[in-house]
């Protein structure tokens, strides 16, 4: 007994003496890892290494200031902005206190915000990275190697740093320590944005805002008085320390992140992490929409490599499967609301609460359309424009009364638009966008920006560096872009004219999307003509011109045209808007959720179809002469023809319940389709069999195998409903549902309006 309770004893205080090792291990582990060495013969290359090393922490907590920044802005922007929600008016005051303002002081909402925004604010990379070489001697002095103290901050209570060798008797102060570069970068710009000496900084930045001037390291140097003295010749070498701008960006646009939804408009969840990985890894730099339309608009420069990320549609999968990732990255995007489809509970699409949890979250919301209808098919109607108009109003009307946000981004339904359409969007004071791929930059028409579509082949990391990478190729087309072609036109010819700039045009060339490259015929002065042949098959019709950038390796300038045939894809979305409307329909939620109805409703409805079916049989199998040949045909008929029609009623109205049901997916279901067109043809051919046995007057009524007009009516009729059985039956199966991958024949005769427009 006594060997075992050593044994215990020994064992614990053993697990005890890991427990110790292993803290001093990660004690160890996590320790301040020194700064490197600057050093170098070169001074030049020393400096830029030092820029180098402090650069991206210097990035990424301005990145974080501008996410707060564009928060309050958006809140700015709201029409209600004195009746603000709980979650909205809690984060409020929690930026406030962290920016050092005491909410209660503030007479209102406005005025707090107003005195937010001059201190939420980003310190210029080339002011920061001069005062950090200056104040640590370009990171050799023991504060900056010791404690990554870059910025000679200082802090008043015992222990909180170091004690300078210099400080005079009588005073306590220290120089504060960090435990990482990225600690006290955001500390330095923590003290710029709320200490009373650095007012007269602030009030200068505020200034350049209102003048919509850049925030220039040389200009904001300004306003820290005697720095500013002897620091501004440096300044201007920090401006040029790789921090480059540019005059363009790119949007990128997403529909479905998720594993199981379309594939032409979805990403899986590891391909949309992956790409937020590689973002992050080669310093993308992820702005909100807002801010990169304001600022190129407004002929200013945004960070190279500047993107915005949009999601079209509201989907549940945004809510469910990006925004957690986006949230945890803390980065801005936009998603787009076709108002009609969002209901108080989640369905394919988001909730109105999810929606407002994301717009008070910062994420900003624009206008899709209210019914996301065909904008371009009510061209030509009566009254379109004010159609139009209410559609687009009625979406910003619904999203101001549930999320108290009036957006000014406006993506077209399906990424279609024409002259008239543009003019329109300009006239209601939105900023457009469609689905054609291209970049932004200050030259841009503003009613019809250029998106990059990311889903199925088109979302592999190569695909987006290109999208990435992409400068506007400025181009003046005749006609204009969104040209609506007539039903007789099978070619089309397009003259461009390229704005002065790229040089190479004998390397230009132009693609109709999915398909072979296009002959262009110079014109002279810049000029060509793209030929545009077979242009047979309806709906969306996108070419894609592009040019290597000479300067820029693996870079492209692009251009898109659209141009939209009518007909069949009109009525497709057509349909498509009808079946979402009848899915948003209480009743419809409600009878396919239903444990008993549904089930009640689809045995009504085979029961009808079975009694129905036995009996037409018999009337079929008495008129090809194989049964009951010893009883007159019309005998036949008469008998079971009233119990037949009743069993037919009664299947059609169970079938238009079961369908109203599930109309979205019985809608893209190919075999519907086609049990749809075999019904027509049974009705036609048992109306022309009805009319034949009256003409007939009995003539053939008692003949073993009547006339070969009614045989060969009888063997269709039994041939079509036999058809309607099987698709009708195969209408439960997935094999050709819009969520596989098909052709695009398949995916036009499915009504897949959503993955063509991708394709595209």
């Amino acid at each position: 007994m006594k060997y075992m309770k050593q044994k215990q004893n020994t064992l614990i205080l053993g697990l005890t003496a890991l427990v110790l090792l292993g803290t001093m291990v990660g004690v160890w582990l996590q320790r301040p890892l020194p700064l490197p060495e600057f050093e170098h013969p070169i001074v030049e290359v020393k400096k830029q290494a030092f820029f180098d090393y402090l650069s991206p922490a210097i990035e990424d907590i301005s990145d974080e200031i501008s996410a707060d920044r564009q928060w309050v802005l958006a809140l700015q922007a709201n029409q209600s902005i004195d009746d603000l929600s709980l979650l909205q008016l809690q984060k409020l005051h929690n930026l406030a206190t962290r920016y050092e303002i005491n909410p209660a002081e503030a007479e209102s909402n406005t005025a707090l915000i107003d005195q937010l925004l001059l201190r939420i604010d980003v310190v210029p990379k080339s002011l920061a990275l001069v005062q950090a070489a200056k104040e640590s001697g370009w990171g050799s002095s023991r504060f900056a190697r010791n404690g990554y103290n870059l910025f000679g901050q200082q802090c008043f209570e015992s222990g909180c740093g170091f004690t300078p060798a210099a400080r005079k008797a009588g005073r306590s102060h220290e120089v504060a320590e960090f435990d990482s570069v990225e600690s006290a970068v955001r500390a330095y710009m923590h003290n710029l944005n709320t200490h009373y000496r650095y007012r007269d900084f602030r009030l200068l930045r505020a200034q350049l805002r209102r003048q919509r001037e850049n925030l220039s390291g040389i200009r904001l140097a300004q306003g820290l008085g005697a720095y500013s003295e002897r620091g501004m010749a440096e300044v201007s070498v920090a401006n040029n320390a790789r921090t480059e701008q540019a005059d363009h960006a790119v949007v990128l646009l997403y529909h479905h992140v998720a594993d199981h939804t379309p594939p032409s408009t979805s990403i899986t969840i590891k391909d949309f992490v992956a790409q937020l990985d590689h973002f992050k890894s080669n310093k993308v730099k992820i702005l909100p929409l807002e801010q990169i339309v304001a600022t190129l608009r407004e002929n200013g420069a945004v960070p190279d490599n500047a993107i915005a990320i949009s999601f079209d549609d509201a989907y549940a999968t945004v809510f469910n499967n990006a925004w957690p990732e986006l949230k945890r990255r803390n980065l801005p995007f936009t998603v787009f609301v076709n108002t009609a489809a969002i209901k108080a509970e989640p369905t394919t699409y988001m909730s109105w609460a999810q929606l407002k949890e994301l717009n008070d979250a910062g994420v900003t919301i624009g206008n899709h359309s209210h019914t996301h209808q065909h904008l371009v098919s009510k061209l030509g109607q009566p009254d379109w424009a004010a159609a139009v108009e209410q559609d687009i109003t009625q979406a910003s009307t619904l999203l101001r009364k549930h999320l108290g946000t009036t957006p000014q981004l406006f993506a077209y339904p399906y990424g279609e638009f024409s002259a008239a359409l543009q003019e329109l969007v300009g006239r209601l004071g939105l900023i457009g966008f469609g689905q054609h791929s291209g970049a932004i930059d200050t030259t841009s028409d503003y009613t019809a920006l250029p998106r990059f579509p990311i889903g199925g082949s088109y979302s592999s990391l190569s695909r987006i560096d290109t999208a990435i990478k992409s400068r506007p190729l400025e181009v003046n087309a005749d006609p204009a872009n969104g040209v609506i072609l007539s039903n007789n036109a099978t070619s089309f010819d397009v003259e461009i004219h390229i704005a002065d700039g790229p040089e190479n045009l004998s390397l230009l060339a132009c693609y109709p999307a999915g398909g072979t490259r296009l002959n262009l015929t110079p014109q002279g002065n810049r000029r060509f003509l793209i030929q545009l042949t077979n242009l047979n098959s309806p709906g969306r019709h996108k070419i894609n011109c592009t040019l290597p950038d000479s300067d820029h390796r693996g870079a492209f300038f692009w251009w898109s045209f659209l141009m939209m045939r009518g007909s069949t894809i009109i009525l497709n979305e057509m349909l498509l808007n009808l079946a979402r409307w009848l899915d948003a329909q209480a009743w419809s939620i409600g009878l396919h959720e239903s444990y008993y109805m549904y089930a009640w409703v689809e045995t009504t409805h085979v029961l009808t179809l079975m009694i129905f079916l036995g009996m037409l049989f018999v009337i079929d199998l008495r008129m090809l002469g194989v049964a009951f040949q010893n009883v007159p045909a019309s005998t036949v008929a008469d008998r079971l023809d009233k119990p037949m029609m009743i069993g037919f009623t009664i299947m059609v109205i169970t079938g238009l319940v079961l369908y109203y049901a599930i109309p979205v997916r019985t809608t893209q279901s190919i075999w519907f389709r086609i049990k749809v067109v075999l019904l027509i043809c049974a009705g036609i051919n048992a109306l022309l069999f009805r009319n034949r046995m009256k003409a007939a007057d009995g003539s053939w009524d008692n003949d073993v195998k009547p006339p070969k007009r009614m045989r060969i009516g009888a063997a269709l009729s039994l041939s079509f409903w036999a058809g309607v059985v099987v698709t009708g039956r195969a209408i439960a199966y997935d094999w050709y549902d819009c969520n596989k991958d098909m052709s695009v024949f398949m995916y036009w005769a499915a009504g897949c309006v959503d993955e063509l427009a991708a394709l595209d």
